[in-house]
């Protein structure tokens, strides 16, 4: 009874997430998407901040590890390696 109970508790809880998930791919076709462009603080680390897809990192002109204040880095931006 009670596996029951879980087996219909996860074809519901799954229901609701994939008709969540129509009901997103539908708005956004209906209204289309935003590109969106943000700022990101920099990594002091890049080996540590190494996201799951593979990205561009940019290093800055003065070392992250400088005390005072760090430079900001912002799209088109000509940084020196």
């Amino acid at each position: 009874m009670i596996f029951a109970i879980l087996a219909w508790l996860l074809f519901f809880g799954r229901l609701v997430v994939y008709s969540a998930a129509l009901n997103v791919v539908l708005w956004e076709r209906r209204h289309g998407t935003v590109s969106v462009e943000m700022a990101a603080p920099a990594c002091p680390a890049p080996h540590l901040c190494t996201p799951e897809r593979p990205a561009v990192v940019a290093r800055t002109a003065v070392p992250p590890t400088c005390t005072g204040a760090r430079p900001r880095v912002t799209v088109g931006d000509s940084v020196r390696s």
